[in-house]
C-alpha cells in the first residue's frame, strides 16, 4: 500500500530519494525508506527485465529441429527422468558405466531345462510376480517353489539377490547371499528416489544382450544379472564393496530378525488411553464452545478463522482465497491473547496423539499381541534407518501423555526391563575424529557441553 501511493505519487524510485528530505511524507515512512536504501534499489533491479542480455538474433535458430534422442537419452538417465523416458520412448543411456567393459561384448543368453543350475555354485535369483528365475553364466530357468528353497538354503551355493531382507523374513534359512542388488545401488546412489528392480535394470544394464525369450521374467532375469554386474563393479570403483558385505547386508538380516519378532505391545493399555484422551478432549471443546459462545467444527480451518477473527476479533496474522490461517505458528502468536487459543492448542495436541498414537499403534497390534514396524534401509540419505507403518521413532517423549504411551511397550518376561539407547552426539564425535581438530577432541575427552564451548570459543 504505502509503496502503491509514493510511486504514484513521485513516479519513480530515482526521484523519491533525489528527493527524501522534503517530500511529503511521515517522518516513520520517511526512516524506513533511509534504511532500506539499498534494498530498494537492488530490489528494482532485480525486477527489471534486461534488455542487453547477449543472445542469438538470428530468429530462424529457434525453430525446432529433429530431436536428438542419442544426447536426450544421455541427459534424461542422468537427471532419472525415466518415466518421461518411457513416455517418449527412448532407451536410457548408460554409457557413464560402461568404461569397465567391451562395448562390442553382446551377452546371449539361452534358457536351459527347469531346475538344472540348482548344483551351480553362483547363481543370481530374480523374482518377479511371484515366478523365480535362477541365471548362471548366460543359462537361465525358472525355479519351482522347492528348488527356490533348495537354493536359498544351500550353503554350497553363493547367491546375488534383490531385497535381502525380505527373502530373510520368507525364508529364515537363506544363507551366503554375497550381493543384494537393492542396497548395492543405495550405496551407489543414496538420493535415488527408487531403487525398484524394475529402476536398476533400465538404470544399470550397460551391455546388449540377445535373448529370444517370450516370456517377461525370464527376460528381466537376464538384465538383473547385469545390473548385478555393473553395481558391483560401480561399488569396487568407489571402495564401497566392504561396507556392502560387512554392514549392510549382514545389518538386512537383523532387521528382517527384528521385524518377525516384532514388539509387545499392551493393546488394552492403548484402549484405556484412547478413552482418557477422548474424554479430555470433550471437555476442551466445551470449554471452547463457551468462550465462542457456539459450537462449530473445530478440525475445520475455514469455521474456526470466523470464530477466532471475525466473532472474537484476535488479530488475523495471515488471510488467504480460502480463509484465515489457523496453522501452529498463528496459533502459538495468539496463545496469551485469548483463552480459547490456548485451548485449542491443547485440543490439537490431544487429538494427534489419540489418532496416531493410541487409536493408531492399537490397530497396527497382530494377532500375536505385538507390532510388526517395517525397518527401512534405503530411505534415509543419511544411512539412517526409518520405520514405518508405523512409524515406532517419533513417539513423544517431552510430555507425560507421551512417556505414558511408551509404557504400552512392554518387555517379552515380568522380571526383563527395556533399554532406551542412543548414540551421544555421534556426527560430531566422527568429525572430531576425522578432522583432527584439538579444540573438538579436548572438549569431548573432558566431557564439556560441545555446543557451550564451541559457541565459547567463537565468541
Amino acid at each position: 500500500k504505502t509503496a502503491t501511493d509514493l510511486i504514484s505519487r513521485f513516479h519513480s524510485v530515482d526521484y523519491i530519494y533525489e528527493n527524501l528530505d522534503t517530500l511529503d511524507i511521515k517522518d516513520g515512512v520517511r526512516k524506513k525508506l533511509a534504511d532500506g536504501r539499498e534494498s530498494a534499489f537492488l530490489s528494482r533491479e532485480l525486477g527489471t527485465i534486461c534488455r542487453t542480455a547477449p543472445i542469438n538474433e538470428n530468429i530462424s535458430d529457434y525453430k525446432t529441429g529433429e530431436r536428438n534422442d542419442k544426447e536426450l537419452a544421455r541427459l534424461m538417465t542422468r537427471l532419472e527422468f525415466f518415466k518421461l523416458m518411457e513416455k517418449m520412448g527412448l532407451t536410457p543411456d548408460n554409457t557413464s558405466f560402461q568404461t569397465a567393459i567391451d562395448l562390442s561384448d553382446v551377452k546371449s543368453f539361452c534358457k536351459t531345462e527347469d531346475n538344472c543350475l540348482k548344483s551351480e555354485k553362483q547363481l543370481d535369483i530374480y523374482i518377479q510376480d511371484g515366478k523365480s528365475a535362477l541365471v548362471c553364466g548366460e543359462k537361465v530357468c525358472f525355479a519351482d517353489e522347492q528348488t527356490l528353497k533348495a537354493v536359498l538354503t544351500s550353503a554350497d551355493i553363493s547367491k546375488r539377490v534383490y531385497d535381502y531382507k525380505n527373502l530373510y523374513k520368507a525364508c529364515t534359512d537363506i544363507c551366503k547371499v554375497k550381493f543384494d542388488a537393492m542396497l548395492a545401488a543405495y550405496l551407489c546412489n543414496p538420493s535415488a528416489s527408487s531403487y525398484s528392480a524394475e529402476r536398476l535394470i533400465k538404470e544399470y544394464v550397460t551391455q546388449e544382450t540377445k535373448t529370444d525369450f517370450e516370456d517377461e521374467i525370464l527376460k528381466n532375469a537376464c538384465l538383473f544379472s547385469l545390473a548385478c554386474d555393473t553395481l558391483e563393479r560401480e561399488l569396487e570403483a568407489t571402495g564401497q564393496k566392504k561396507l556392502l558385505d560387512e554392514i549392510e547386508i549382514p545389518l538386512a538380516r537383523v532387521l528382517g530378525s527384528m521385524e518377525l519378532c516384532g514388539f509387545l505391545a499392551d493393546s488394552k493399555g492403548l484402549g484405556a488411553l484412547s478413552k482418557e484422551l477422548g474424554a479430555r478432549i470433550k471437555v476442551i471443546e466445551r470449554e471452547i464452545y463457551d468462550l465462542v459462545g457456539y459450537e462449530f467444527n473445530l478440525n475445520s480451518p475455514k469455521q474456526l478463522g470466523m470464530a477466532l477473527f471475525e466473532k472474537l476479533g484476535l488479530p488475523a496474522k495471515k488471510k488467504t482465497k480460502s480463509g484465515y490461517s489457523t496453522g501452529a505458528e498463528v496459533l502459538e502468536g495468539l496463545r496469551y491473547a485469548h483463552p480459547a487459543v490456548s485451548l485449542l492448542l491443547s485440543y490439537r495436541q490431544l487429538a494427534k496423539l489419540k489418532s496416531t498414537y493410541a487409536d493408531g499403534l492399537r490397530d497396527c497390534v497382530a494377532s500375536d499381541g505385538r507390532i510388526h514396524s517395517t525397518f527401512n534401509q534405503t530411505e534415509a540419505r543419511t544411512g539412517r534407518i526409518s520405520s514405518s507403518e508405523p512409524n515406532l521413532q517419533n513417539i513423544p517423549i517431552r510430555q507425560e501423555l507421551g512417556r505414558t504411551l511408551r509404557k504400552a511397550f512392554t518387555p517379552e518376561k515380568s522380571e526383563d526391563f527395556l533399554i532406551g539407547a542412543d548414540y551421544s552426539q555421534i556426527e560430531l564425535r566422527v568429525l572430531a575424529h576425522m578432522s583432527g581438530d584439538k579444540h573438538l577432541i579436548s572438549a569431548f575427552n573432558a566431557g564439556e557441553d560441545i555446543h557451550r564451548s564451541t559457541a565459547a570459543k567463537v565468541f
